[in-house]
């Protein structure tokens, strides 16, 4: 069996793994189209994760969550992915919602998904340390209808919704009309057009 040596994440230590080639059917493949969008809004949007090796994954198949289309994954690397591959971050995207996606709507996905990790610390061996965070709001829209905006996070919401600009109140005024956008038009498959999670 050929050796071959790949770079330690580890300085000063030389690991060896037997190079075999195995056929997966695998429902993930490896996405250089979704890396290279996610290298250029990392560059944009995201510069505390410059310093990070994301891996970007397509994921075939069904991918559905209490009767939710799953979008996509953010996670961390363990440790272990993290010595073999060097690997950081992970995103893992449903390759039916990204081919039905256009430039824009990958953009807000990629966006949304690099959203979910946090500035790194470095701990006391002095190793970068990923985390993650929750979403700023979650909320029912039925109680926002009963109640209005009536917490801190519903007002920093709605401050942010202030502060945009002209273009995106448009191009949000005409998807709630329904109106084409053309190109710009994206369908997402649950009904509210939202970005589920697993």
């Amino acid at each position: 069996m050929e050796e071959t040596k790949i770079s330690p994440a580890i300085p000063g230590t030389s690991p060896v793994i037997p190079a075999v080639h195995i056929e997966l059917n695998s429902r993930y493949r490896p996405a250089p189209e979704v890396k290279a969008a996610v290298d250029s809004i990392i560059a944009r949007y995201h510069p505390h994760l410059q310093e990070a090796s994301v891996a970007c994954l397509l994921r075939r198949g069904t991918w559905k969550s209490k009767g939710q289309v799953i979008t996509g994954k953010a996670t961390i690397a363990p440790e272990q992915w993290r010595l073999l591959s060097g690997c950081d971050l992970l995103i893992i995207i449903n390759e039916a919602v990204w081919n039905g996606l256009g430039s824009k709507g990958r953009k807000v996905l990629l966006d949304h998904k690099l959203s979910h990790f946090t500035p790194p610390v470095t701990d006391k061996s002095g190793n970068l340390r990923w985390a993650m965070r929750e979403h700023d709001l979650q909320e029912f829209s039925e109680v926002i209808k009963r109640h209005g905006v009536c917490t801190g996070d519903h007002r920093r919401l709605v401050e942010v919704a202030g502060q945009l600009d002209l273009e995106s109140l448009v191009a949000l005024t005409t998807r709630v009309s329904g109106e084409n956008m053309g190109d710009e038009t994206d369908h997402m498959e649950d009904a509210n057009n939202c970005f589920s999670e697993e």
